[in-house]
């Protein structure tokens, strides 16, 4: 748009000078003498600009419409039970939601699913990824079962684990309270 003015503004200024310039070099005489220059402005019009429409993404696979309705607490929720209790039993399965739970109620830990599953150092499907895994329904069952409050283990519940695959000495000082297939739940 300025350079357009700018264009404007010398075609303007070099119409004056040839009038300037007719009058100054014009004999003098009696006759007045009227020399019309023709002067033709050119404004050329900004080009439209349209807009830039993203192509239609390709329809997603249809997701069965109980998965579709879960809130984003319950799938994370089953994204973790799938992960640390793939194999388990259905109450263990609960029972793994359970033990997330009770930390949200728990002051000595976040007070949301989310800020208690991705508290740093506390599950290794978080470290090592396997928690984006798709959960299967089995875990999404146990995980709206655990969120309705369907209890396999009792409040006081705050770790699990496999006393065959854990690395902590830790957590072999914790009082266990139940045992559910391979893991171990504690206080």
């Amino acid at each position: 748009m300025i350079y357009q003015n700018y264009k404007l503004l010398i075609l303007f200024i070099l119409a004056v000078t040839a009038l300037v310039a007719v009058e100054y070099y014009r004999p003098v005489t009696q006759e007045l003498v009227i020399i019309e220059v023709p002067v033709i402005f050119v404004i050329e019009k900004e080009p439209e600009v349209k807009p830039v429409v993203a192509p239609k993404p390709e329809p997603k696979p249809e997701v069965k419409k109980e998965v579709s309705k879960l809130d984003a607490n319950t799938y994370l929720l089953a994204q973790i039970i799938n992960a640390e209790a793939k194999g388990e039993s259905y109450n263990g399965k609960v029972a793994v939601g359970n033990v997330i739970l009770n930390r949200v109620n728990n002051p000595q830990f976040p007070d949301t699913i989310k800020d208690v599953i991705f508290q740093r150092g506390q599950f290794s499907p978080v470290s090592d990824g396997s928690i984006n895994n798709k959960p299967s329904e089995e875990s999404i069952k146990a995980a709206k079962d655990a969120i309705s409050g369907y209890k396999v283990v009792g409040d006081q519940a705050l770790y699990f684990y496999n006393p065959d695959t854990s690395t902590s000495n830790w957590i072999f000082s914790r009082q266990t309270l139940m045992e559910i297939g391979n893991h171990r739940f504690a206080k």
